[in-house]
């Protein structure tokens, strides 16, 4: 009985935080672990490119990171809403 309820247990955990999961929130995670294909869902799912975490966005990530790729899909797919901001001094 005690293995049901911990499989029942994890199986809710996990669906929960599938439903609960936020388009923004995938766009990082896909760009700090680097997934193109992720990334892609997370714009299809609504995810904003210019959505901070830390005050950086995912573009900001994967320019750290030097994942050409993930630059170019930022570019190409979210690229139309980017905005630039030139700070004043």
């Amino acid at each position: 009985m005690k293995k049901e309820l911990c499989a029942l247990f994890f199986v809710l955990c996990f669906a929960s935080s599938a439903v609960f999961a936020h388009p923004n929130n995938d766009l990082i995670l896909a760009t700090k672990s680097q997934d193109a294909l992720a990334l892609r869902v997370a714009f299809r799912m609504g995810a904003n490119v210019n959505h901070l975490v830390n005050e950086r966005t995912a573009l900001m990530i994967a320019a750290e990171k030097e994942w050409l790729v993930g630059v170019r899909i930022l570019l190409e797919e979210g690229g139309q809403s980017l905005i630039f901001r030139i700070p004043l001094e």
